[in-house]
């Protein structure tokens, strides 16, 4: 793998200079980790210092005839005090305590720090131990190698240690009347620096890798916290309650399954903000009241929540729970009070299969309390029959509300009908919007549903296989071919079996012929739910067929997800960037930052077959701040004046918030690579502003921190003006749907300009995308767009290829933006100027230069005047208002004539380029009817 060293390096004193990195280097952390290290070093380093110095003591005593060098002192007295020093040492840190504060950590690192002090001060007298023939300073080489190399010195005991061994060694040389070379002596010193290098390299490396442990400590941390923490209501959350289940084995453990009575009235009458102002009071509610060391509390989802106790009686639970169900009662807007269903299970639990059971025990009972009306309790002790497997239950049992076959029986006899049996066909019914339909009416009522459901379906396809698997959801399993029309019987049926109620049964099918390549009934009555989910969100089509099409969409979510994980760690994902241009410059101001999955296999893939499937498992997050971060390394790869006049945008997905904690995850990456708030741009879909008030909150955070948000895709939905209305945001992106129909769609064109208008009333920039054409340009560019993208400038291009652009050095510069600016931010209406008298005034925004007059901006009536009087700008009059202007402080008129009739032109200079050679100017032109009447 190729290394680039220049970044390497870069990215290391880029680490060195971070603020959190130095305030870490003296804290209590940072010293119990560095007191750690060093006694485990210390360790190590006397033990090779023992072993160093008995054999130097035995090659004295073996070749005890050689003559010492430097007689004057014994030599073996060296050897023996590296051997008694570091013994005594050995034996005094194993009496250390382990640093847990620090007062112990700097009492450990200075105990260390002496150690290594007097190792260095023997090293010197090694000296001594130079026999005739062998090489000086070897023994002080290995000693300060071993003193310097591994252990971690705070900044002021680096140079004592090194000083330590080379006055000792001086001293001894003076000592001994001994003469060594120059070039030993410049070696000496060369050998000495590598040590105060290499120590103080060893400082920074050891306090950047314990930082950085540090900090993904915390993050993960953090990231614990939030995925066991429910973020609406501050509950724990339905991962820890997996994550605690090993905390209710074999203990006497009461169950409380609670769920907000007519919660989707309480949101379709009052609003989602009220529905979750209510879930947070019942979170807070809780918490207070209810949870404590015995019992845990739960989100368990939507309006549901879960009240865990450990050894509590059963008697003593459910009177805690009935004084909650009294106690938390809010009066709602139209006077009716809030009100709890609960339902109970009770027993002994002796594994987690025992919980799982108990917490559907719980449901039911809920179900039965619900069934009785509003604000009831239905308890119920728990039975070891609900862990039973499926086989064990006898093929005959029917479902309890319909009368049907069971799940088990409908599977066993299904699997025994399809091994004979080529060509059979799935149906897939689920009733739309169920829980709604329980929740406005009753439990009974949709008990009644569902039984009439049954029974239709036995009246159209009699002698059929029949059950209902779950909940709401009903499978057929036929070989009849007029399927379709008994299909639509059911519907028909059922679609008016409640008075004021429309009734929507869905109909997914799967058609299993010889040459399907499967057989399995799990996967056949997957891929007949996956067709009926298909007719989801709408009542115009009521049955789907399992066709290739699904299939492929099938297959192709399949593999985004199972390859997601791999490719995302292996860097398949790259960025690539898709210039956005000044719209009065036509000079690069930006990029976005867009994902490609480049596979090994397919080659590369585009957002559109993979951003949807991570948004429905919710993993969008992951890549977006993968890209994230790629973009704000190459920023912070940039030289500083590309750093401080372009931008790059990155797409955040709605999904995202739901995940993690949006603005503090971006400020980490931010900060981390140093990137200024200004050089990025956060896009968010228009659809994200009104779905969610966290999503809101979040916005604002990062508003505050100096990040600019732009609103994308918008026009495309009803949210549109209500977001623009209710929401501050920096700049919006026009849909590019817009432009698709540009050229075949004359509204288009006007529904462009009054958008580009109203954004800019509101001080809000206008990006417009998808501009594909000249013509698309022009017209943009005339309506006083600020940014322009699409495939006519560039399509998106991977970084190599963008940095040999002319987008990477054709770019606006800061100093250079309040000129272009001027030509956007002129106020004038797109109708024209209007008169007292009613005529409309033509106005334009123009550059002017020595060489050249260009058109920037233009109203309608300018548009239809130009219509009428071809080359308007080429006429004497215009061309000598516009010179005169271009050089004035003050406005600029005329009367002349234009293709034989008598204008009064105004103009007026209203931005000057920075080095002085153009000019913005706006332009009006007067039907001048006083002349008319003169001349």
């Amino acid at each position: 793998m190729e290394i680039n060293s220049a970044r390497s390096i870069k990215d290391y004193l880029r680490l060195t200079r971070n603020k959190d990195l130095k305030q870490f280097m003296n804290s209590t952390p940072m010293m119990i980790a560095a007191a750690e290290n060093n006694v485990r070093i210390s360790y190590v380093v006397s033990l090779l210092l023992i072993l160093l110095g008995f054999i130097g003591s035995a090659g004295l005593l073996i070749y005890k005839d050689e003559a010492a060098l430097y007689p004057q002192v014994p030599s073996i007295l060296a050897y023996l005090a590296l051997i008694i020093f570091n013994t005594v040492l050995i034996f005094y840190l194993l009496h250390l305590s382990v640093a847990a504060d620090r007062k112990s950590a700097i009492h450990n690192l200075n105990v260390s720090y002496v150690g290594f002090l007097i190792n260095a001060l023997i090293s010197g007298m090694t000296l001594f131990t130079t026999q005739t023939g062998s090489s000086l300073f070897f023994e002080l080489v290995i000693i300060m190698t071993l003193v310097t190399i591994l252990p971690f010195y705070r900044s002021n005991h680096i140079v004592p240690v090194v000083l330590t061994s080379a006055i000792t060694m001086l001293a001894c040389l003076i000592f001994s009347n001994a003469h060594i070379a120059w070039q030993d002596a410049f070696d000496l010193g060369i050998f000495y620096f590598i040590c105060v290098f290499t120590m103080i390299l060893r400082r920074i490396w050891f306090a950047q890798t314990t930082w950085l442990q540090s900090e993904l400590a915390k993050a993960n941390s953090t990231l614990t916290k939030e995925n066991r923490t429910d973020v609406l209501t501050g509950l724990n959350s339905r991962a820890a309650l997996r994550q605690d289940f090993p905390a209710f084995t074999g203990a006497y453990v009461c169950m409380a399954m609670m769920d907000i009575d007519d919660f989707k009235r309480v949101n379709d009458v009052f609003g989602h903000i009220y529905g979750d102002t209510l879930l947070q009071g019942v979170g807070t509610a809780m918490a207070k009241d209810l949870q404590s060391d015995k019992v845990k509390c739960y989100r368990y989802g939507g309006d549901e929540f879960l009240v865990i106790s450990r050894n509590i009686t059963q008697a003593d639970f459910k009177a805690r729970m009935e004084q909650f169900r009294k106690d938390f009662s809010r009066k709602m807007p139209d006077g009716t009070m809030s009100s709890f269903s609960i339902g109970i299970s009770y027993g002994m639990l002796k594994n987690e299969r025992d919980i799982r059971s108990c917490l559907q025990q719980a449901d039911d009972c809920l179900y039965e309390a619900k069934a009785q009306g509003k604000n009831q309790i239905a308890s119920r002790a728990f039975s070891i029959d609900y862990n039973k497997p499926d086989e064990h239950v006898p093929s005959n049992e029917k479902d309890r509300i319909t009368g049907l076959p069971s799940l088990s029986s409908f599977t066993h006899e299904a699997e025994d009908l399809i091994k004979d049996n080529p060509e059979w066909k799935l149906i897939f019914f689920d009733i739309d919007r169920f829980q709604s339909l329980n929740q406005t009416n009753s439990f009974k009522t949709g008990d009644q549903v569902l039984t009439r459901t049954g029974q239709l379906l036995q009246e159209n396809f009699p002698g059929d296989l029949i059950t209902r698997s779950e909940n709401d959801h009903f499978l057929v399993l036929t070989k009849r071919t007029d399927d379709a029309a008994r299909i639509e019987k059911v519907q028909q049926g059922i679609s008016r079996y409640l008075p004021h109620n429309y009734i929507f049964l869905r109909a997914g099918v799967y058609l299993h012929h010889k040459d399907r390549g499967t057989s399995d009934l799990r996967a056949c009555i997957d891929m007949a739910h996956a067709a009926c989910n298909t007719l989801r969100q709408q009542t115009v089509n009521s049955i789907r067929v399992f066709d290739d099409e699904l299939f492929q969409s099938m297959q192709k979510e399949a593999f985004v997800l199972s390859k997601f994980n791999e490719a995302i760690s292996r860097g398949d994902f790259i960025p690539y960037f898709q210039p956005i241009v000044g719209g009065a410059s036509g000079k690069t101001c930006g990029f976005e930052v867009l994902a490609r999955w480049n596979d090994p296999e397919r080659g590369i893939i585009s957002p559109g077959d993979f951003m949807p499937v991570l948004e429905k498992s919710h993993d969008a997050y992951r890549l977006d701040f993968y890209m994230l971060e790629k973009g704000c390394q190459l920023l912070a790869d940039m030289n500083e004046d590309r750093r401080e006049n372009l931008f790059f945008s990155f797409n955040l997905s709605r999904t995202d918030f739901d995940v993690c904690d949006v603005p503090a995850r971006l400020s980490r990456i931010v900060s981390k690579y140093e990137i200024p708030h200004s050089a990025l741009r956060i896009e968010i879909t228009e659809s994200a502003f009104i779905e969610s008030p966290k999503i809101q909150n979040a916005i604002r955070a990062m508003q505050k921190e100096g990040y600019q948000i732009w609103l994308d895709d918008f026009g495309t939905g009803m949210s549109s003006l209500s977001a623009l209305k209710d929401y501050k945001v920096d700049g919006v992106k026009l849909d590019m749907e817009f432009m698709r129909s540009f050229h075949e769609n004359a509204r288009s064109s006007i529904i462009i300009r009054a958008l580009i208008e109203m954004s800019h009333s509101m001080g809000t920039d206008v990006v417009v995308e998808g501009v594909e054409s000249r013509e698309q340009l022009t017209f943009v560019r005339l309506c006083g767009v600020n940014y322009i993208q699409g495939f006519y400038y560039a399509s998106p291009m991977p970084w190599e290829e963008l940095i040999k652009s002319t987008f990477w050095t054709n770019y606006v510069h800061m100093d250079q933006l309040p000129y272009y600016q001027k030509a956007n931010s002129s106020y004038y209406s797109q109708a024209g100027h209007y008169l007292t008298i009613g005529k409309i005034i033509p106005e334009i925004v123009l550059e002017v230069s020595n060489t050249s007059i260009t058109m920037l901006r233009l109203s309608d009536a300018m548009e239809k005047f130009i219509g009428k009087h071809s080359n308007i700008l080429q006429k004497p009059l215009c061309q000598q208002v516009l010179r005169k202007a271009a050089r004035s402080n003050i406005p600029v008129w005329q009367s002349g004539q234009i293709d034989n009739d008598t204008y009064l032109v105004l103009a007026m200079r209203i931005g000057v380029s920075p080095d002085n050679s153009k000019a913005i100017c706006q332009m009006e032109i007067y039907h001048n009817q006083t002349s008319d009447k003169e001349n």
